[in-house]
């Protein structure tokens, strides 16, 4: 039973920081693009 519990919360420690990575991989992907369209803009 505690191996199933430190399974769970080991998958779910996972996944946060496959979604954390992402969700920083795409928020930097996004400003960095619009901080390139703004400096091509002017």
């Amino acid at each position: 039973m505690i191996g199933l519990i430190k399974m769970v919360l080991n998958y779910n420690f996972l996944l946060g920081l496959i979604v954390g990575a992402g969700g920083l991989t795409i928020y930097l992907i996004t400003t960095g693009t619009q901080i390139k369209w703004n400096k091509g803009k002017k």
